[in-house]
């Protein structure tokens, strides 16, 4: 009876903490989630200027180089990656307020990021729309409109 007993009670030790651990990484993947996306999710308002825009650009692009995200011929990052983080802008195209949706990497390669500071650090921004990986939970892609002045 005493070895049943004490078979059953290491058992339930073992499980136990296995669960714990269990819980434990799982407490702390869910923080590191929450941080990671509080970064990109505190430009997800209805007006900002174009300097917050180039910061959230240029932490795209730091955690794209982290990730060591591969690019294509065109210098755009693969967005499949599951670490890959895309900015997307959209800039007024006509004076009829038609919207041009462009990729951050196609900005950078033809302007450069000196250039896009001085041509929109005084514009206003929205941030449209934020999407998430479907697999990690992470942020994806933000995409933010130009608005008129």
């Amino acid at each position: 009876m005493k070895r049943t007993f004490s078979i059953v009670f290491i058992f339930l030790v073992v499980v136990f903490v296995i669960l714990f651990m269990r819980f434990k990484e799982l407490r702390n993947y869910n923080l590191e989630l929450m941080k990671f996306n509080s970064e990109y999710e505190i430009y997800d308002e209805e007006r900002i200027n174009g300097l917050d825009v180039i910061s959230a650009i240029t932490k795209a692009v730091d955690n794209n180089e982290k990730y060591l995200i591969s690019k294509d011929e065109n210098g755009c990052y693969n967005t499949e990656d599951e670490n890959c983080v895309e900015i997307y802008l959209g800039f007024i195209a006509d004076d009829e307020g038609n919207i041009k949706i462009y990729k951050m990497d196609n900005v950078i390669n033809k302007a450069g990021i000196n250039e896009l500071v001085s041509l929109y650090s005084s514009a206003h921004f929205k941030c449209d729309s934020i999407k998430y990986n479907s697999n990690t939970g992470k942020v994806k892609s933000l995409t933010f409109i130009e608005l008129e002045n």
